[in-house]
């Protein structure tokens, strides 16, 4: 049998070694399916070929290879082939999808209440319901409002909460009708109704933030943004661990309730005039100062193409009868307010420079304070502060290669090569992760803002979706005003006959959430992908690719300076 061995030193962590073994399958080899295409990956003698239903796959200098496989219902057993002359046999079922049997009696299943069956409501709140029964019976609930059968056994049906609503903070009933018979189910729920007359107060701890909706997914809900401790919220519902909240008449939003603390009963609702403003300058910064009698929510906009940052103050009524300006300031041009609607009133402001390089929104006491971040005096690496972020660590290692590599030890590599190439350019650089151990969120930004970073740069493996499709390189942001810097890097990096997996933006990864220095996520390769695996796994490649993002930056650096970044000459320069 064909062996060998593939050794990858990383720097400041073990030694990694891919062997390619004997013929075997990894993933995608469970005994039972419902997918009539299957993926499997596994390892075999690297450099070979492995078949599979007269289908030839390459095995990767890794040793790793990925098959697709069709499959028919019921017992499916075919052999892979290994170019050596290994074999091996595998037996996957495919099931049929069965549509579920009818509801036998008189009574409901699969019972959702939408959106929760724990939650606090408001009167006007709607409150849905969905569940199985009887084909053409007739159901209602709370005070007989009716389902509807939208198709055959499914029904669905709304209740638009009262004012001092007993029904719905009560065991609710389900009534069901088929024929001369009739029964009534109890439906599980936790309902809660919420006064308006006696508004329901809470005030935002440290960390807080603002969410648009309910809809999540691995990386959370979509922010708004963060917002100061201290700010009171009037709460008009409850979804689980999640208050909405009203900010103003027309909008609202959602915050996790372990970010806030209840307020005494009889609370006001946060409200306040305007002010007098002023704007002044220091060594670093642009300030704009708006005076409020309390602290009140905000939402902050970036306008790209005005070169100007919006903060909408819920709560405020226009009080401001004049705004003192200094002289000095080098990122703010002007500034100038609007009342949006009665209650909601928008500060602007309109920057010098198209290149926004941070800012900050935060209260010192109760006047507001935007703080806008200075353009280098340089663009040139040798006076900017770069944090590098390896992503990961243990025991949060993330993704693995087929053949048990981690990416926190490639990403490490990958982090430490990127800082000795800027700082061989004179970048001073931090590591945001400078061991083996994970690091928080939280540590990782703030290491960065405690250090003066102009930029971050947080390093990644991708992996998931099929072997054959989901690969390449790909970067990501969240701010509009981060896009330049994102995409750079990538046209940088795919010369390197890499796939182009995307520039991504409005990304919710907390490293891209930060709005005081500009951040980017590079996801080099797909783990996931064998063809992908077998270049990352490669120490020069690895090299190459962080040399290719240092040159992004630079040329990104270039291009906001009006310059042009010259290619290093091992790089053929990208379009």
């Amino acid at each position: 049998m064909l062996k060998k061995s593939i050794c990858i030193l990383l720097a400041a962590a073990p030694v990694l070694a891919v062997q390619a073994q004997e013929l075997k399958v990894v993933a995608g080899s469970a005994d039972t399916t419902y997918t009539a295409v299957v993926n499997l990956r596994g390892m075999g003698p690297a450099g070979s070929q492995i078949t599979v239903q007269g289908q030839s796959f390459p095995i990767y200098s890794s040793g790793e290879w990925a098959a697709r496989v069709d499959l028919k219902e019921g017992d499916n057993t075919f052999t892979l082939s290994a170019g050596d002359g290994q074999s091996l046999t595998k037996n996957i079922f495919l099931k049929k999808r069965e549509a579920p049997k009818p509801v036998d009696g008189l009574r409901a299943e699969n019972v959702q209440i939408l959106p929760s069956d724990d939650m606090a409501v408001s009167a006007g709140d709607a409150v849905r319901i969905r569940l199985r029964s009887i084909p053409g019976a007739k159901l209602s609930w709370l005070g007989g409002s009716p389902l509807y059968e939208v198709s055959p056994g499914v029904f669905q049906g709304q209740y638009t909460v009262q004012p001092n609503d007993t029904q719905i903070t009560g065991p609710i009933e389900l009534s069901i009708a088929a024929g001369d018979s009739s029964a009534v189910q109890t439906v599980k729920a936790k309902i809660e109704l919420l006064s308006k007359s006696a508004p329901f107060m809470v005030q935002t701890k440290d960390g807080a933030y603002l969410n648009y909706g309910l809809g999540t997914d691995r990386l959370g809900g979509t922010k708004i943004n963060s917002l100061d401790a201290g700010i009171k919220l009037q709460v008009i519902g409850r979804v689980n661990d999640m208050y909405k909240v009203q900010l103003s008449r027309n909008t609202i939003a959602w915050i996790p309730d372990s970010y806030t603390e209840k307020l005494p009963e009889g609370t006001f609702p946060a409200e306040s005039l305007t002010g007098s403003w002023s704007v002044s300058t220091d060594g670093n910064f642009d300030y704009l100062v708006v005076g409020l009698s309390e602290r009140l929510p905000y939402a902050i906009t970036e306008d790209v193409d005005l070169h100007r940052i919006n903060v909408d103050l819920f709560g405020a009524a226009c009080n401001t009868n004049w705004i003192t300006q200094l002289k000095g300031e080098k990122e703010i041009a002007n500034v100038s307010y609007k009342q949006v609607e009665d209650d909601v009133f928008r500060v602007v402001v309109d920057l010098k420079n198209s290149q926004i390089w941070g800012y900050s929104v935060s209260y010192r006491g109760n006047s507001l304070v935007i703080k806008v971040k200075h353009r280098p005096e340089s663009l040139k690496l040798k006076n900017l502060t770069i944090a590098v972020d390896a992503g990961h660590g243990e025991p949060w290692n993330g993704a693995r290669t087929t053949s048990g590599v981690k990416e926190q030890d490639l990403t490490k590599d990958m982090a430490e090569h990127l800082k000795k190439v800027l700082e061989s350019k004179g970048a001073k650089v931090i590591l945001t992760r400078p061991g083996i151990e994970n690091t928080s969120m939280a540590d990782r930004k703030a290491a960065a803002l405690n250090a003066g970073a102009d930029i971050l740069i947080s390093i990644h493996c991708n992996a998931g979706g099929s072997p054959f499709t989901a690969k390449g390189t790909s970067t990501y942001y969240r701010h509009l005003s981060h896009r330049p810097l994102s995409v750079f890097m990538l046209e940088s990096i795919l010369p390197m006959d890499v796939a182009n997996f995307g520039n991504v933006g409005n990304f919710n990864f907390s490293l891209n959430q930060p709005t005081e220095y500009l951040t980017v996520l590079v996801e080099t390769l797909f783990l996931s992908s064998p063809e992908d695996s077998a270049k990352i796994l490669d120490k020069h490649f690895r090299d190459e690719m962080m040399e290719r993002t240092a040159w992004g930056l630079e040329k990104f650096l270039a291009s906001v300076d009006g310059s042009d970044a010259k290619a290093p000459k091992k790089f053929k320069a990208s379009k």
